[in-house]
């Protein structure tokens, strides 16, 4: 079982994409499920006391109102007066939540954030709002009422020109739920909503899915669309001194509609949609992209010994369109080229969490030389970690 299809139980991926997903909020209980070992408490000071107060991703709000502080004696105070402390990008500060929006990037293909939200009994940190991204809430401490209203705005984008500023009416209320610990709540964007601890301080983590759009496609192919000359040919010139202005608009038209018949081809060409596949595998982030001394690589004897992790991402191998062939590895921020008899043995390493290279390259009888090769590459580059070796 993936870790996205854990945090959807009792739902099947297939199920709730088919009655939730960009549709309903919908609570998703399942008794067996626990976050005791994602977080808590005792990892929430950890954190916080990881950096000088005011940690640089902290802040306090209360009825949607910024609360200003200047340290942690401010902090404790403001919280206990009612603010909600949000500590955004949690998954950069601790592993195991670091981690689990790895998996959950790697099991959607899109990017995740994680925030966490410590809230008093009976006040409100948000008013009524919606958010441009699909949000999961993973209830940690305490009891959360949640309430959540239809959209007044399909589809939302955080860059828009217009919102739904206007909040909708009660009666559009669909959703009127307390969760609990191990509860997870999902909420479409553009979905209004509220929140408020019932009666002790409670904790959820938002781990944010951030799926693309049309706009992000069109955007990307419009700058992949540079490279074709029919697209940066001037637009029409008809100087005002013709004394025909209208000439401009006709003649406009006219060419618009040529590129957009051009426009469709490559839309709909089968290679742009795996060219777009490969930007937003590269694009994704990594949380934690310092591994010293291994950045250094390892020697070439102990290389294919040493016992190596390998944390979850999205990646594509490919055939590379380079002259001489090979294959491409697409992993976040980086396109690696390797030799094609190196295929299997990327794929098994890819599929594998952890594991010592040289039962691998046996496996997919690749050579002792360009397991190593590709290994060193794949340590040097940070995508897999070394667990056990001589230098450690």
């Amino acid at each position: 079982m993936t870790d996205f299809e854990w945090i959807l139980k009792p739902r099947s991926v297939d199920e709730f994409l088919s009655t939730s997903y960009n549709k309903r909020a919908v609570l998703l209980r399942e008794p067996t499920r626990s976050f005791a070992d994602l977080f808590g408490w005792e990892k929430l000071n950890a954190a916080l006391n990881a950096a000088p107060a005011v940690h640089p991703t902290v802040r306090l709000t209360k009825h949607e109102k910024k609360v200003p502080v200047q340290d942690s004696i401010d902090i404790i105070n403001q919280v206990r007066d009612g603010a909600t402390l949000i500590f955004e990008h949690l998954d950069r500060y601790d592993a195991m939540v670091g981690r689990l929006a790895d998996s959950v990037s790697a099991d959607t293909c899109e990017d995740t954030r994680v925030n966490l939200y410590l809230s008093c009994p009976q006040h409100f940190g948000f008013l009524r709002h919606y958010d441009t991204q699909d949000v999961f809430v993973l209830q940690i401490e305490g009891v959360k009422r949640w309430r959540v209203w239809e959209p007044t705005v399909e589809a939302p984008l955080f860059f828009q020109k217009t919102h739904g500023l206007e909040p909708p009416s009660e009666d559009s209320k669909y959703l009127d739920v307390e969760v609990r610990p191990g509860d997870v709540l999902y909420i479409p964007r553009g979905h209004w909503h509220d929140a408020l601890a019932q009666t002790e301080p409670t904790i959820h983590l938002t781990l944010s899915v951030f799926v693309r759009t049309g706009i992000d496609f069109f955007a990307w192919l419009i700058n992949e669309l540079r490279e074709h000359p029919e697209f940066r040919r001037s637009l029409p010139f008809v100087p005002a001194v013709s004394g025909n202005r209208g000439a401009w608009a006709t003649a406009l038209a006219d060419e618009a509609g040529r590129l957009g018949e051009v426009l469709a081809e490559h839309a709909n060409d089968s290679r742009t949609a795996l060219a777009f596949d490969q930007h937003r595998v590269a694009t994704q982030r990594d949380r934690g992209p310092f591994r010293f001394p291994h950045h250094f690589g390892l020697g070439a004897d102990e290389i294919l010994a040493a016992t190596c992790e390998r944390s979850k991402r999205p990646c594509l191998i490919t055939p590379s369109e380079t002259e001489g062939g090979g294959v491409d590895l697409t992993v976040r921020g980086l396109v690696l080229h390797f030799p094609s008899g190196a295929e299997a043995f990327l794929s098994l390493v890819f599929s594998s969490s952890r594991f010592v290279g040289a039962a691998l390259a046996a496996s997919v009888e690749c050579p002792e030389p360009l397991a190593r090769s590709v290994l060193r590459t794949l340590v040097i580059e940070g995508l897999i970690t070394v667990v056990g070796s001589d230098r450690m």
